[in-house]
């Protein structure tokens, strides 16, 4: 609607982890802040209109046609002086589950150097839920 802060096109823009922000905690001007648990950053390509996602937002990556929710916007962006604050998606599976029909789960190494013998596909994806040790994340809640 005119007026409103709601954006009525959906943007979309590709992402890169912030290793700074997630292995010392600091965000922009919160230098020294460390980030709250199960939290990760995200840094936005200059020149592109996603500077500050809205909170909520989904997080995805895409993998062999199926996408992965990483995980959601909390906070921060370019005019809180440091990047977008995203809540890790993992350790909500359960809630995730128990309300859609078919999930599907990304997870951040807990040392971005982990060898890709753990996981399959690019760093930080699982294996798909029919594989996975955790069976529960698919069918009917």
């Amino acid at each position: 609607p005119p007026g409103s802060s709601i954006p009525e096109e959906l943007v979309s823009v590709e992402v890169t982890l912030s290793e700074s922000c997630r292995t010392r905690g600091d965000t922009g001007d919160n230098v020294g802040v460390p980030s709250p648990p199960d939290t990760f950053c995200i840094t936005i390509p200059e020149g592109t209109s996603a500077c500050q996602p809205d909170g909520g937002s989904p997080l995805a990556c895409e993998e062999r046609g199926i996408w992965f929710l990483v995980g959601t916007a909390s906070v921060g962006g370019c005019a809180q002086g440091g990047p977008p604050l995203f809540t890790a998606a993992p350790p909500y599976e359960r809630w995730i589950a128990g309300i859609t029909r078919e999930a599907y789960f990304a997870e951040t190494p807990a040392d971005p150097r982990e060898e890709e013998e753990e996981i399959t596909g690019d760093p930080g994806v699982r294996e798909h839920p029919e594989t996975s040790e955790n069976p529960g994340i698919r069918g009917e809640p």
